[in-house]
């Protein structure tokens, strides 16, 4: 992660499969997933170790997806 300008940035060479971004402590939080941001989350349990696959599982609100 580096700093421009005075915001943060984050540079892929192709769309990473998983991202979560939390500002604070209590704050907002977004998922982005094969390069595109999720809306409607919910809630979110990622399960990640070294040498394993990463997998995550997504709970949506009903008629919050668009």
């Amino acid at each position: 992660m580096k700093e421009v300008n005075g915001k943060y940035v984050l540079e892929f060479d192709e769309p990473p499969a998983l991202v979560f971004v939390q500002r604070k402590a209590n704050g907002h939080c977004e998922v982005y997933q094969d390069g595109e941001r999720l809306k409607g989350i919910r809630s979110i349990v990622i399960r990640s170790q070294f040498d394993e696959p990463t997998t995550h599982e997504v709970e949506y609100a009903t008629g919050a997806t668009r």
